[in-house]
């Protein structure tokens, strides 16, 4: 490969990796490898996985050159991934070139996260209006939004600390149970099952289960089935957190 090739084919590398970083689709990520490499007149293979990818370079049927990329943490930003897009299109385009490209890559993935108090806030509205859809009273809001509010800060710092995703779900059930069962019982009004319902639904993982069914429709199995089995076990470790406290509360007499 000459320079500019070189210069493509590490693009279109870490391009893949921001885009399994970010929540995308095993076969977006794929997708995204080949466009690139093609449009520089490299053949790549691709083999992507929700913890690694593979790119292989061929050039006129010779082996050129390979990356093993090992993806160590994965979030949900939907703004990153349109950004992903649209540089890989104006690289494909014509538009920039591979290094542009590459710069526009490290500056979005340099990018400074949303404002923490923002992310707070809107989380907790979020959860406010849950409670309401679910026919909560607006007592049942108001604990709802407190209870993930005050969940979104301990998982803030839980990111800093790199805790594993079901240590941290395990919190999520369990701190929103607590808000829900302790407001219940000391004010005497409310429902319990409204707060929790309102309270959890943001930090489902729904977004999880959906790319899990389109990797499997698109025939990616082993992507398909390993990040169902990531949805099953963050919804079996919020229900537990949850049930600890259910447990306790109807053991020391409390109704649900």
């Amino acid at each position: 490969m000459d320079g500019n090739q070189s210069t493509a084919f590490k693009l279109a590398c870490h391009a893949g990796v921001l885009t399994l970083e970010n929540g995308g689709e095993t076969f977006r990520a794929e997708e995204t490898v080949r466009f690139i490499c093609s449009s520089a007149g490299i053949d790549a293979d691709v083999l992507a996985l929700p913890t690694g990818i593979i790119v292989s370079a061929e050039i006129n049927g010779e082996p050129q050159s390979s990356s093993v990329k090992r993806i160590k943490k994965r979030s949900i930003d939907l703004n990153k991934l349109n950004e992903i897009n649209k540089i890989s299109r104006r690289f494909v385009s014509g538009e920039l070139d591979e290094e542009g490209a590459l710069t526009a890559l490290d500056e979005l993935n340099n990018m400074k996260p949303i404002n923490k108090f923002f992310l707070v806030l809107f989380t907790g509205i979020s959860s406010l209006f849950f409670a309401l859809l679910f026919e909560g009273s607006l007592f049942d809001s108001v604990i709802a939004f407190l209870a993930s509010s005050a969940v979104q800060t301990i998982l803030i710092y839980f990111k800093r600390t790199y805790i594993y995703n079901f240590t941290s779900n395990l919190v999520v059930g369990f701190v929103v149970a607590m808000f829900a069962a302790c407001s219940v019982a000391i004010f005497s009004m409310g429902n319990i099952e409204s707060i929790i319902v309102g309270g959890i639904l943001p930090y489902l993982p729904g977004l999880a289960m959906t790319n899990a069914i389109r990797d499997t429709m698109m025939g990616d199995l082993v992507s398909g089935i390993s990040r169902l089995g990531e949805v099953l076990l963050s919804a079996v470790s919020l229900a537990m957190g949850a049930g600890i406290v259910f447990a306790v509360y109807i053991y020391l007499g409390g109704v649900v």
